[in-house]
């Protein structure tokens, strides 16, 4: 790649921003700070009813308001267009062995082993509910069980087609302030400074300067 192109303005990112501009304009969706005590009580008390999250979504629920045991499951993502099957990625973790570890092989070996073995994948799904990066992880038998919390819904079956319907993206080289200007310009949309597609606009304009500071080549 000689040069990057930097598009969070382009027709679909505008179209997924007029769409929740909408119902944040409507009071349809909550505002609270994510992963707080407000938010998960927003949840446990039955203020909140859905929510579009990734797989380790099942284990924030469960923990954030245990007393709704029962009463949730877990769905496809809805789709703009009747018959399309999509899905995206939302986070992920990196295990790394540091240049400097006195125990570089051990080290390296234990990240196989718990990124590869029944045992430790396993204990990542029942623990976190995790779902397995590694393609053999996706066999575990822990996957086929239903869950009580989910009214006993074997939730996995659903995370196993979303895996195989991720679209495809590109995590740019300066990526982690690029989410950290566009999410911040989220949250002040969100509380009716400004508008998601300005945050969009904004976080352009940074990412393309930054890319620049670094003297990474933009197209355009």
């Amino acid at each position: 790649m000689t040069s990057w192109k930097v598009d969070l303005t382009d027709a679909k990112s505008k179209k997924v921003a007029d769409y929740w501009q909408d119902l944040i304009d409507k009071k349809l969706v909550n505002t609270l700070p994510s992963f707080t005590d407000q938010w998960n009580a927003a949840y446990d008390s039955g203020q909140d009813w859905t929510w579009v999250s990734a797989v380790w979504g099942a284990n924030t629920i469960s923990s954030g308001a245990p007393s709704t045991s029962g009463k949730w499951a877990v769905a496809p993502m809805p789709q703009w267009s009747e018959g399309e099957s999509k899905s995206a990625a939302w986070g992920g973790s990196s295990n790394v062995v540091f240049a400097g570890s006195e125990h570089p092989a051990e080290a390296s070996k234990f990240l196989v082993w718990l990124n590869t073995s029944t045992e430790a994948l396993s204990a990542l799904n029942k623990e976190a509910n995790l779902y397995p990066a590694s393609s053999t992880g996706a066999e575990l038998p822990a996957l086929t069980e239903g869950l009580p919390f989910y009214g006993n819904q074997k939730i996995y079956e659903e995370f196993a087609t979303a895996a195989k319907d991720i679209q495809p993206f590109t995590w740019g080289p300066t990526m982690t302030q690029t989410y950290s200007d566009v999410s911040d310009g989220f949250g002040s949309a969100a509380s009716g400074d400004g508008t998601l597609l300005e945050a969009l606009e904004s976080g352009q304009s940074k990412t393309v300067a930054a890319l620049k500071a670094q003297s990474i080549p933009v197209k355009g």
